[in-house]
Formats: C-alpha cells, structure tokens, sequence
C-alpha cells in the first residue's frame, strides 16, 4: 500500500509538471495571438491544458484512494499487534500458573476436634477515703469519702498441647501477678488522690477571683488589688488569658502592680 502512493504521487507529479507545460503552452499562445483576426485562437492548446488539468485531478483522486489504503492498513496492523501483545501477556500468566500451580492439588480436610480449654481471670479493687478541711477556717471539704478504684478483669485462656492432632501446640496462660496489680492500684490511688487535691485546691483559688470582682464592682479597690493578687499568686500558671488580660489592666488603674508576668519571681 505504500508504494501504491509513491507510484501514484509521481504519477501526479509528473502529470502536474505535464499540466503546467501545458498552461506554459496555452499562456504563450495567448500572449501571442492578441492581434489575431480568427474568433478562437489557441484551441487546441487550451485543450490540451484542459485535457492535462483533468488528468491532474484524476492523479490526485488516485493518491487519496492510495492514502486512504494505506490508512486503514495501518490501522489493522496496529489492532493486530495489539491483539499479538494480549495473546503474549496471556501465554505468559499461563506460562507462569503452569510453574507454580503443584501436580498435586491438597485440599484442605476438615474434621470435629473437641479439647478442653481453661479460661481464667483476675481483677483488682481499692477504696481510697480522703478527709479534708480548710487551714483557715477548718471547714470541712471532704468527710470520709470513698473513691473506689478499680482494675477491670483481665481474662486470658490456654490449653494442652496435642501433638498429632490440632491444636499440636498447647497455649499457657499469662496473667499479671500480684505485684504488678498492687503497682498499678498505687498508681490510681495517687492520681485520684492528686486530682482531688487540685480540684479543691482550685475551688479554693476562684473564691479570691469572685471575692476580687465583687469588690471591684463594690467601689472597694484596694480590698480588690489584695484578693487579685492572692488569686495570681496561687497559681498564676493556670490563669485564663481572658481574666490575666481584665486582672493587668485593673492593676495597672489601681497601680496594684506593673506587670503580671513578674509575679513569678515573687
């Protein structure tokens, strides 16, 4: 198909170059016969370009009928060796399934074992009673109260080995001993214990925050300067930025103090 459109490209080629030596021809006949008396100088000439012109036209068709060949060979080369390139990839992953698939299929055989298993659990329990009272006033904050700590059951299971049968291998069963149980109830004891403590211990500071703006608001400012003071200075690490920025700017009116972040070295 592809020397089908050379061969006729050069015949359009050549039936151009014909053409245009035609034109050339009928052009310079033309030219000189503008005197001429007759009523259709330079016929056979303009025939012949016609003629010529014709031909071209045929020529070009032929290319294009040429072309339209070669196209679709071309595309049916490319769909076969697409189709070549698939039926590669397949014998390939045939190739490769016939290497590792066994001669000999296993299938799996199942059968009803019936072995005893052993569950044990192990938990752990504390009560933890506090009883607290203000330094000050001794009012009392906690009265005996119980907090009970508890460490959830932790369960596990095991079995005998069977050597020849399932399971073959046995499983022993793995608990925390006592020591480590008493470890981790020490370890929730003093956290309950810690969380407590700041919890009251915290309920204590905000009373010098309410105490602070209700003497603000009573025209009291020096009584205020002392219970905001009291309220930075007991824990100026756990103040909310919304009432350390209210707290500066009150003392700095009342020129209390310059500035809070300096309280910190007191």
């Amino acid at each position: 198909y592809q020397r089908d459109v050379d061969d006729a490209q050069k015949d359009q080629m050549r039936e151009e170059t014909e053409a245009e030596r035609a034109r050339s021809d009928y052009d310079r006949c033309m030219s000189s016969s503008s005197s001429s008396s007759s009523s259709s100088p330079c016929s056979s000439e303009k025939s012949r370009y016609e003629s010529q012109q014709r031909d071209v036209d045929s020529k070009r068709s032929r290319v294009r009928s040429a072309q339209d060949y070669l196209r679709s060979a071309r595309e049916r080369v490319q769909r076969a060796n697409e189709s070549r390139g698939r039926a590669r990839e397949d014998v390939a992953n045939y190739s490769r399934r016939m290497r590792e698939e066994p001669a000999t299929i296993q299938k799996p055989h199942h059968e009803r074992e019936n072995y005893a298993v052993e569950i044990r659990s192990i938990d752990a329990t504390v009560s933890l009673k506090l009883r607290a009272e203000g330094l000050v006033d001794k009012t009392t904050l906690l009265n005996d109260e119980t907090f009970p700590l508890v460490i959830p059951p932790i369960r596990d299971e095991g079995w005998l080995a069977r050597p020849a049968t399932c399971p073959a291998r046995g499983k022993r069963i793995t608990l925390p001993n006592e020591e480590t149980l008493r470890g981790e109830l020490v370890k929730m004891t003093i956290a309950t214990l810690r969380e407590k403590v700041q919890a009251m211990y915290e309920s204590y500071r905000t009373k010098f925050l309410a105490d602070a703006r209700r003497l603000e608001a009573s025209g009291v400012p020096e009584d205020a300067v002392e219970s905001y003071v009291r309220y930075l200075l007991t824990g100026l690490k756990n103040i909310d930025p919304k009432d350390g920025k209210q707290i500066g700017e009150f003392l700095r009116r009342t020129r209390g103090f310059g500035r809070i972040d300096l309280l910190g070295g007191l």
